[in-house]
């Protein structure tokens, strides 16, 4: 398979992502419309469900990302190179997490529910407070700095970028974000990555 049939199938793959950003930026006010405590959300029959699709998420996410820059990589400069690599650090950072939150919680939640509360030594640990921050401190900022490299790029949609750069921080923010920005800037983001993702699939120039 050629370099170019790779960056126009990562068009799909962005297309996916925004689909999913889509989908979970919605499902959990619809299915999980419980403020506190954090253990109702995890025993919720529902928890599984959305969680496995975040976590799809959080694995397509540095790949949508690495298309993105590699179909402009000529163009968009140290800035986007720098971007590229703080998005693409953060969002492994968030596969290994969201696999905790879709498989491991519903476990500690049934045997060791103090774990999981928001009140609790998990959260209140600094150690796993500076972890899960640095996904977002890494992430947001690089992506910002991608969208900002394909707006001055100029070969893809410059209002694709602009939507994932406003909602991208509210849909990525995790649970410092509340849930009444990160439902809109996870609408933003996504239709953001679908418009760009399809630019590149449709852009037949090899």
């Amino acid at each position: 398979m050629t370099s170019f049939k790779i960056i126009r199938l990562s068009g799909l793959i962005l297309v996916m992502n925004g689909i999913l950003l889509l989908g979970f930026g919605i499902l959990p006010d619809l299915f999980l419309p419980m403020k506190e405590p954090l253990l109702n959300w995890v025993n919720d029959s529902q928890w599984f469900v959305l969680n496995l699709s975040a976590y799809m998420l959080t694995v397509l996410t540095p790949l949508s990302i690495l298309g993105l820059y590699a179909k402009q990589v000529e163009k968009v400069g140290l800035l986007g190179l720098i971007g590229f690599l703080l998005v693409y650090t953060g969002g492994m950072l968030y596969v290994g997490v969201q696999f905790d939150e879709a498989f491991t919680w519903p476990v500690l939640a049934e045997y060791a529910p103090a774990l999981i509360d928001i009140k609790g030594p998990m959260f209140t640990d600094p150690a796993f407070s500076i972890a899960y921050m640095s996904m977002a401190l890494l992430f947001i900022p690089g992506l910002i700095m991608v969208c900002i490299a394909t707006i001055r790029a100029k070969v893809l949609p410059k209002w694709g970028a602009i939507l994932l750069a406003v909602g991208g921080p509210f849909a990525y923010g995790g649970i410092m974000v509340p849930q009444l920005l990160r439902a809109p800037g996870s609408i933003l983001a996504a239709i953001g990555f679908i418009w760009l993702g399809s630019a590149i699939f449709k852009d037949n120039k090899n």
